[in-house]
Protein backbone atom coordinates (compact mmCIF):
# COMPACT_ATOMS: atom_id res chain seq x y z
CA UNK A 1 0.00 0.00 0.00
CA UNK A 2 1.44 3.40 -0.95
CA UNK A 3 1.30 6.41 1.36
CA UNK A 4 -1.42 8.23 -0.60
CA UNK A 5 -3.88 5.33 -0.37
CA UNK A 6 -3.02 4.79 3.28
CA UNK A 7 -3.57 8.46 4.12
CA UNK A 8 -6.94 8.49 2.32
CA UNK A 9 -8.02 5.38 4.22
CA UNK A 10 -6.92 6.80 7.58
CA UNK A 11 -8.60 10.15 6.93
CA UNK A 12 -11.85 8.43 6.00
CA UNK A 13 -11.75 6.27 9.14
CA UNK A 14 -11.27 9.30 11.40
CA UNK A 15 -13.30 12.05 9.76
CA UNK A 16 -15.97 9.73 8.40
CA UNK A 17 -17.27 9.04 11.91
CA UNK A 18 -20.23 10.89 13.39
CA UNK A 19 -19.28 14.19 14.97
CA UNK A 20 -19.22 14.61 18.72
CA UNK A 21 -15.60 14.49 19.86
CA UNK A 22 -14.40 17.70 18.24
CA UNK A 23 -12.83 20.19 20.61
CA UNK A 24 -13.91 23.76 19.90
CA UNK A 25 -12.01 26.94 20.69
CA UNK A 26 -14.59 27.77 23.38
CA UNK A 27 -14.77 24.66 25.50
CA UNK A 28 -12.71 21.70 26.59
CA UNK A 29 -11.80 19.52 29.55
CA UNK A 30 -10.69 22.28 31.93
CA UNK A 31 -12.01 22.96 35.41
CA UNK A 32 -14.01 26.20 34.95
CA UNK A 33 -17.67 25.61 34.18
CA UNK A 34 -18.78 27.03 30.83
CA UNK A 35 -22.39 25.99 30.06
CA UNK A 36 -24.91 23.16 29.76
CA UNK A 37 -26.01 21.74 26.46
CA UNK A 38 -27.99 18.70 25.27
CA UNK A 39 -25.99 15.51 24.93
CA UNK A 40 -24.81 14.67 21.41
CA UNK A 41 -23.86 11.22 20.16
CA UNK A 42 -20.18 10.47 20.77
CA UNK A 43 -19.66 12.85 23.71
CA UNK A 44 -18.05 11.65 26.92
CA UNK A 45 -20.85 10.23 29.11
CA UNK A 46 -18.88 11.26 32.20
CA UNK A 47 -19.85 14.86 31.43
CA UNK A 48 -23.57 14.16 31.82
CA UNK A 49 -25.25 16.20 34.57
CA UNK A 50 -27.79 13.72 35.93
CA UNK A 51 -29.82 16.24 37.98
CA UNK A 52 -30.33 18.56 35.01
CA UNK A 53 -31.02 15.58 32.75
CA UNK A 54 -33.74 14.31 35.11
CA UNK A 55 -35.46 17.72 35.18
CA UNK A 56 -35.36 18.13 31.39
CA UNK A 57 -36.19 14.50 30.59
CA UNK A 58 -33.21 14.34 28.24
CA UNK A 59 -29.46 14.06 28.83
CA UNK A 60 -27.47 17.27 29.32
CA UNK A 61 -23.70 17.60 29.54
CA UNK A 62 -21.47 20.12 31.27
CA UNK A 63 -18.99 22.06 29.17
CA UNK A 64 -15.87 23.65 30.61
CA UNK A 65 -13.50 26.38 29.48
CA UNK A 66 -10.56 24.85 27.71
CA UNK A 67 -7.36 25.25 29.71
CA UNK A 68 -4.87 23.62 27.39
CA UNK A 69 -4.51 21.44 24.34
CA UNK A 70 -3.00 17.99 24.46
CA UNK A 71 0.24 17.58 22.54
CA UNK A 72 0.51 14.11 20.99
CA UNK A 73 3.98 12.67 20.48
CA UNK A 74 3.72 9.71 18.10
CA UNK A 75 6.82 7.51 18.31
CA UNK A 76 7.23 4.76 15.70
CA UNK A 77 10.14 2.51 16.72
CA UNK A 78 11.62 0.95 13.59
CA UNK A 79 13.22 -2.49 13.62
CA UNK A 80 14.10 -5.10 11.06
CA UNK A 81 11.37 -7.40 12.36
CA UNK A 82 8.75 -5.00 10.96
CA UNK A 83 9.74 -6.23 7.50
CA UNK A 84 7.61 -9.33 7.96
CA UNK A 85 4.03 -10.38 7.38
CA UNK A 86 2.19 -13.32 5.85
CA UNK A 87 -0.51 -11.18 4.26
CA UNK A 88 0.68 -7.64 4.94
CA UNK A 89 4.02 -6.26 6.11
CA UNK A 90 3.99 -5.06 9.67
CA UNK A 91 5.62 -1.79 8.62
CA UNK A 92 2.52 -1.03 6.52
CA UNK A 93 0.31 -1.61 9.54
CA UNK A 94 2.58 0.57 11.68
CA UNK A 95 2.41 3.38 9.10
CA UNK A 96 -1.39 3.14 9.06
CA UNK A 97 -1.52 3.32 12.87
CA UNK A 98 0.68 6.44 12.78
CA UNK A 99 -1.64 8.00 10.20
CA UNK A 100 -4.72 7.21 12.30
CA UNK A 101 -3.13 8.72 15.40
CA UNK A 102 -2.13 11.84 13.48
CA UNK A 103 -5.59 12.35 12.04
CA UNK A 104 -7.08 11.71 15.47
CA UNK A 105 -5.03 14.61 16.85
CA UNK A 106 -6.01 16.85 13.92
CA UNK A 107 -9.69 16.05 14.36
CA UNK A 108 -9.53 17.15 18.00
CA UNK A 109 -7.62 20.32 17.15
CA UNK A 110 -4.49 19.13 18.97
CA UNK A 111 -0.88 19.42 17.89
CA UNK A 112 1.16 16.34 17.10
CA UNK A 113 4.79 15.50 16.44
CA UNK A 114 6.27 12.32 14.99
CA UNK A 115 9.52 11.06 16.51
CA UNK A 116 10.92 8.28 14.37
CA UNK A 117 13.41 6.02 16.13
CA UNK A 118 15.75 4.24 13.73
CA UNK A 119 18.36 2.63 15.96
CA UNK A 120 20.46 5.45 17.40
CA UNK A 121 19.20 7.80 14.68
CA UNK A 122 16.19 9.81 15.81
CA UNK A 123 14.24 12.14 13.53
CA UNK A 124 11.59 14.50 14.83
CA UNK A 125 9.02 16.84 13.33
CA UNK A 126 7.92 20.04 15.03
CA UNK A 127 4.64 20.10 16.90
CA UNK A 128 2.12 21.03 14.24
CA UNK A 129 -1.43 20.74 12.89
CA UNK A 130 -0.59 20.10 9.24
CA UNK A 131 -1.81 17.13 7.23
CA UNK A 132 1.03 17.49 4.71
CA UNK A 133 3.58 16.75 7.46
CA UNK A 134 1.70 13.58 8.36
CA UNK A 135 1.62 12.46 4.73
CA UNK A 136 5.39 13.00 4.34
CA UNK A 137 6.20 11.10 7.51
CA UNK A 138 4.00 8.15 6.54
CA UNK A 139 5.74 7.99 3.16
CA UNK A 140 9.14 8.08 4.90
CA UNK A 141 8.13 5.14 7.08
CA UNK A 142 7.21 3.09 4.03
CA UNK A 143 10.46 3.98 2.22
CA UNK A 144 12.94 3.13 5.00
CA UNK A 145 15.15 0.05 4.61
CA UNK A 146 14.43 -1.82 7.83
CA UNK A 147 16.68 -4.86 7.52
CA UNK A 148 19.46 -4.86 10.11
CA UNK A 149 17.81 -2.26 12.35
CA UNK A 150 17.73 -2.90 16.10
CA UNK A 151 15.93 -0.75 18.68
CA UNK A 152 17.84 1.60 20.97
CA UNK A 153 15.35 2.37 23.72
CA UNK A 154 17.87 4.14 25.95
CA UNK A 155 18.86 6.68 23.29
CA UNK A 156 15.19 7.27 22.50
CA UNK A 157 14.31 7.80 26.17
CA UNK A 158 17.09 10.35 26.62
CA UNK A 159 16.01 12.24 23.51
CA UNK A 160 12.38 12.43 24.63
CA UNK A 161 13.30 13.53 28.14
CA UNK A 162 15.37 16.43 26.83
CA UNK A 163 13.01 17.40 24.01
CA UNK A 164 9.67 17.49 25.84
CA UNK A 165 9.54 19.26 29.16
CA UNK A 166 5.80 19.92 29.27
CA UNK A 167 3.39 17.08 29.98
CA UNK A 168 2.09 15.42 26.81
CA UNK A 169 0.69 12.15 25.48
CA UNK A 170 3.42 9.85 24.17
CA UNK A 171 2.28 6.92 22.04
CA UNK A 172 4.91 4.34 21.10
CA UNK A 173 4.24 2.13 18.09
CA UNK A 174 6.38 -0.92 17.31
CA UNK A 175 6.65 -4.69 17.46
CA UNK A 176 7.96 -4.91 21.00
CA UNK A 177 9.60 -8.15 22.11
CA UNK A 178 10.91 -6.75 25.39
CA UNK A 179 9.58 -4.20 27.85
CA UNK A 180 11.19 -0.77 27.25
CA UNK A 181 12.36 0.88 30.46
CA UNK A 182 10.34 4.06 30.04
CA UNK A 183 9.11 4.39 33.64
CA UNK A 184 10.85 7.78 33.99
CA UNK A 185 8.87 9.08 31.01
CA UNK A 186 5.61 7.77 32.48
CA UNK A 187 6.19 9.76 35.67
CA UNK A 188 5.92 13.02 33.73
CA UNK A 189 3.88 12.17 30.62
CA UNK A 190 0.95 10.01 29.69
CA UNK A 191 2.56 6.99 28.03
CA UNK A 192 0.83 4.40 25.86
CA UNK A 193 2.08 1.66 23.56
CA UNK A 194 0.64 -0.05 20.51
CA UNK A 195 2.21 -3.43 19.80
CA UNK A 196 2.29 -4.55 16.15
CA UNK A 197 2.07 -8.28 15.52
CA UNK A 198 1.54 -10.67 12.62
CA UNK A 199 -0.94 -13.51 13.11
CA UNK A 200 1.83 -16.08 12.57
CA UNK A 201 3.82 -14.58 15.45
CA UNK A 202 0.80 -14.80 17.74
CA UNK A 203 -0.20 -18.29 16.65
CA UNK A 204 2.66 -20.03 14.77
CA UNK A 205 2.00 -23.26 12.89
CA UNK A 206 4.28 -26.32 13.18
CA UNK A 207 5.76 -26.16 9.68
CA UNK A 208 8.92 -28.16 10.39
CA UNK A 209 12.44 -27.21 9.31
CA UNK A 210 12.96 -23.54 8.44
CA UNK A 211 15.95 -21.27 7.86
CA UNK A 212 15.44 -18.26 10.07
CA UNK A 213 17.08 -14.91 9.32
CA UNK A 214 17.02 -12.46 12.21
CA UNK A 215 15.93 -9.21 10.51
CA UNK A 216 17.41 -7.09 13.31
CA UNK A 217 21.00 -8.34 12.94
CA UNK A 218 20.76 -10.52 9.76
CA UNK A 219 22.12 -13.61 11.55
CA UNK A 220 20.79 -16.95 10.28
CA UNK A 221 19.97 -20.23 12.00
CA UNK A 222 18.10 -23.44 11.22
CA UNK A 223 15.03 -24.05 13.36
CA UNK A 224 12.67 -27.02 13.52
CA UNK A 225 9.27 -25.53 14.28
CA UNK A 226 7.60 -28.48 15.97
CA UNK A 227 4.16 -28.60 17.62
CA UNK A 228 5.72 -28.21 21.06
CA UNK A 229 7.83 -25.20 19.97
CA UNK A 230 4.85 -23.59 18.25
CA UNK A 231 2.75 -24.06 21.40
CA UNK A 232 5.52 -22.66 23.60
CA UNK A 233 5.96 -19.64 21.32
CA UNK A 234 2.22 -18.93 21.38
CA UNK A 235 2.14 -19.18 25.17
CA UNK A 236 5.13 -16.86 25.57
CA UNK A 237 3.52 -14.32 23.24
CA UNK A 238 0.27 -14.38 25.23
CA UNK A 239 2.13 -14.01 28.53
CA UNK A 240 4.16 -11.10 27.17
CA UNK A 241 1.09 -9.30 25.84
CA UNK A 242 -0.75 -9.75 29.15
CA UNK A 243 1.71 -7.54 31.07
CA UNK A 244 2.91 -5.27 28.28
CA UNK A 245 2.79 -1.81 29.86
CA UNK A 246 5.30 1.02 29.80
CA UNK A 247 4.65 2.67 33.14
CA UNK A 248 5.29 1.20 36.55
Amino acid sequence: MNAKKLIIKARRNIFGELAGNNISSKSGDGFDFYEMQPYSYGEDVRRIDWKRSAKMNEPYVKLFHQERQIDFIIVPILTGSLFFGLHRLKIELLAEVVALLGFGALKNGDRYAIVTAKGKEINCTKLNKHEITLQKEVQNLLDINLLGLSPNHEALKEFLQKRYQRRCMMIFVGDFWSIPKFASLAKKHEVLAINIRDSFEENPKPIGQIRHINPNNLQTQNIFLSKSLAKQTKQESEEFNSFFILDS
